[in-house]
């Protein structure tokens, strides 16, 4: 190959390199301006529409989900400093939910979208370069329409999320622009319309006292319980060993209310709303919430208002407050979900169906474990009568000397002796309470409802009660197996008794008559 030949083939050779360099580089720049635009679209491009908010007449919104319009109410107060300019005060409110308390944070981020709205970055100088339907602007996800005071009116669209799911990409009506919109007034304008109210129910406080409790499960008895206060002389008032009666659902008034009742209503936590499901609902019966609910939850508490100490007799004042709860069918995957109303409102909501986890709709937990707990100084006689024998106890109270008092101690006070006696047997009283203790702790393990069990009759116990006032009361026990022994409570409800609570009566009472202290 000749010299001049070579010559050209290394020329050839160098152009070739050259372009590839260049190439190289092209191709880095572009990767560069690729990062630089990514980079982009988490920075603040620009303000695209700004507005003085007292120069806004209203802000309408149509989502996906609702279509509604923001209204500006302006007031003019008087002046709150020296100055003795007035104050101009702005309050916005929904059209047609005038009565609503809305949640300000939601308000102010759909305000901003009229005040200053932002861009995140500059997409494309012109929207007509670029086939909308692929940024979800060819039908908006939001419209949201910005009216000034002057009729001036600027919608602003809203299209799909950005590939990072952080931004909007969106377009100002005017402005020929295609833009990435922050999330904030992103999601404000996408958002439904209940999520610019602030919504609570009525609650009480479990610091206050318990004046009324209602509770029952669709199907299922009733739970009513009432403060009586002091106990009232009634002619059931032999029985009456609580502040509080139960009302509902057992048909016996030695039935009492459980000592644990305040611990069972501080357990009740407080409702807190996270769905608002359908207002004016005319239908309340298909979420369950009719006047037969699946629960309902009803409870009074009351407070002693402060008095001025000027009359100590006179009676005190409360305050009362009271929730009236309704729960219907659950909703959700999972069923965590379950309607709710409150009161006489036809309004319904969601809440997490969890809240009944603390409260018991079973009336067996509300009342006294003890079949029939009696005052023994209002008893005058009692008759104990089963297959191991019969025992009548009896107290004799007035000035006497025949007692077997282990003291010495003579009593000079205006109170009168006490003699007691089993089978006309002369008995310490400790040997004779612990007897009597062993007749009224009878304690009910269960109960039986709507079912009568089948029993032995001929084997039974039979405690006689005779009062002081002259009026009686019989309980008897009948035994069901050989682990228990059942007491009718009313005409649907049987109550089941450990066999052994038996055994140990029937020891006292005999060690009464051994005057056996070891028994």
């Amino acid at each position: 190959m000749s010299k001049g030949k070579r010559l050209l083939v290394l020329c050839l050779v160098l152009v070739l390199l050259v372009g590839t360099l260049s190439a190289v580089v092209i191709l880095k720049k572009n990767e560069t301006d690729e990062e630089s635009s990514s980079t982009s679209l988490s920075s603040t491009y620009g303000v695209i529409l700004e507005n003085e908010e007292n120069t806004l007449k209203s802000i309408a919104v149509k989502n996906k989900t609702d279509e509604y319009t923001l209204l500006l109410k302006k007031e003019t107060k008087e002046s709150s400093d020296e100055s003795g300019e007035p104050e101009e005060t702005l309050t916005w409110y929904i059209e047609g939910h005038e009565d609503w308390t809305l949640n300000s944070t939601s308000i102010s981020n759909l305000v901003g979208i009229g005040t200053q709205l932002n861009a995140s970055a500059l997409v494309n100088e012109d929207a007509s370069n670029v086939d909308l339907a692929e940024f979800g602007l060819e039908t908006p996800v939001a419209i949201v329409t910005v009216t000034l005071e002057d009729g001036t009116q600027k919608k602003v669209m809203f299209g799909d999320n950005t590939p990072d799911g952080i931004y909007y990409y969106g377009m100002v009506e005017g402005d020929s622009a295609l833009y990435t919109l922050g999330s904030t007034p992103g999601k404000a304008a996408t958002a439904p319309l209940s999520s610019l109210r602030n919504v609570s129910s009525s609650s009480v406080s479990t610091e206050d006292e318990l004046y009324y409790f209602f509770a029952q499960q669709k199907g299922e008895r009733p739970i009513e319980i009432q403060y009586v206060g002091d106990i009232p002389e009634t002619e059931d008032w032999n029985y009456h060993m609580s502040y509080y009666t139960l009302k509902q659902p057992y048909d016996n008034p030695t039935v009492e209310v459980t000592g644990n009742l305040s611990e069972l209503f501080t357990s009740i936590g407080s409702i807190t709303i996270k769905d608002q499901i359908e207002e004016n609902c005319t239908d309340l019966d298909k979420y369950g919430v009719g006047e037969e609910p699946e629960y309902r939850l009803k409870m009074t508490t009351r407070t002693e208002l402060a008095s001025d100490d000027s009359d100590a007799d006179a009676e005190p004042e409360y305050e009362y407050a009271t929730v009236d709860y309704y729960f219907g069918f659950t909703y959700g995957d999972d069923d965590s979900m379950i309607y709710f109303r409150e009161g006489d409102s036809d309004e319904v909501f969601g809440i997490e169906k969890s809240f009944l986890d603390n409260v018991d709709f079973k009336p067996f937990t509300y009342i006294q474990k003890l079949v029939y707990l009696n005052n023994i100084e209002k008893v005058d006689v009692l008759k104990v009568t089963g297959n191991e024998g019969t025992y009548t106890l009896s107290i004799k109270r007035e000035q006497v000397e025949e007692t077997l008092d282990d003291s010495d101690d003579s009593d000079d006070s205006e109170d009168p002796l006490v003699a007691y006696r089993v089978n006309d047997t002369l008995t310490k009283e400790d040997l004779f309470k612990k007897a009597y203790q062993g007749v009224i702790g009878i304690m009910p393990d269960y109960e039986i409802y709507k079912e009568k069990p089948e029993y032995d009759e001929k084997d039974a116990v039979t405690f006689e009660f005779s009062f002081l006032d002259g009026t009686s009361y019989t309980v008897k026990y009948y035994k069901l197996s050989e682990f228990y022994y059942v007491t009718q409570i009313d005409e649907d409800t049987w109550f089941a008794c450990n066999y052994d609570q038996f055994n140990t009566m029937w020891s006292a009472l005999e060690a009464c008559l051994s005057q056996d202290s070891e028994s």
